[in-house]
């Protein structure tokens, strides 16, 4: 059990960080994105809060997913799927682009769910909130994304920028 509690906590937490970092790259690269893509104040609200909000709702399957079939199957298959809008949104030009995309973009922060989850079954319960506390620093995803992908941006492009985030989570889905 100590060995799965080494390699548990510090995978699943980096996958956290990974997740989070894909959830928020609309947002991040927004000042960028309107530069090529016109969208009034509306629909970058709008843009904006759709993975938010889908990020929020999806926890709850997530979590019901990773009790049935478990954490590695259940973040595998999350990194997976983000694989697609990724993409989606890395070729955008429209407003549904960027809706469809950002829509999926949600299980990026639908994976917190997972860590918390599977994680207390490798720790006596005196330990569950030191536990999740370390895996909740993976919040830390937000704020690498939302500093690095314009910095990123000015010289490579918003698209490239977004098509980098592509190897990040085919890393984490293996």
């Amino acid at each position: 059990m100590v060995n799965r509690q080494k390699i548990q906590l510090p995978l699943q937490s980096f996958s956290l960080v990974a997740g989070f970092m894909v959830w928020v790259l609309i947002s991040s690269l927004m000042p960028h994105i309107k530069q090529d893509i016109a969208l009034t104040d509306s629909e970058i609200s709008l843009v904006t809060a759709i993975p938010v909000i889908l990020g929020s709702l999806l926890r709850i399957p997530l979590g019901y997913y990773t009790n049935r079939f478990g954490a590695r199957i259940t973040f595998m298959i999350s990194f997976l799927l983000l694989l697609f809008p990724i993409f989606w949104i890395s070729t955008a030009d429209s407003l549904f682009d960027l809706i469809l995309g950002g829509f999926f973009l949600g299980i990026g922060g639908a994976v917190f769910s997972i860590g918390v989850t599977s994680l207390p079954k490798y720790y006596p319960k005196e330990r569950h909130g030191f536990v999740n506390g370390i895996y909740g620093a993976g919040n830390v995803g937000t704020a690498i994304t939302t500093f690095a992908a314009p910095v990123v941006a000015k010289t490579a492009g918003w698209e490239n920028t977004v098509r980098m985030y592509i190897v990040l989570v085919a890393v984490f889905a293996l």
